[in-house]
């Protein structure tokens, strides 16, 4: 198991990152790291 935290400068750019990352990657869980206003502007990524 791997771990890994993306970043965004926004929701919008976060998503899309996440969404590329798991086209090439088995993610196993996602949390949020940094939150502002209820929306992450990062997540920890756990995946094989």
């Amino acid at each position: 198991m791997h771990a890994t935290i993306l970043t965004g400068r926004n929701f919008t750019e976060l998503k899309h990152l996440l969404e590329e990352f798991s086209k090439n990657n088995n993610i196993v869980h996602v949390r949020p790291f940094i939150s502002h206003a209820e929306k992450p502007l990062a997540v920890l990524i756990l995946f094989e």
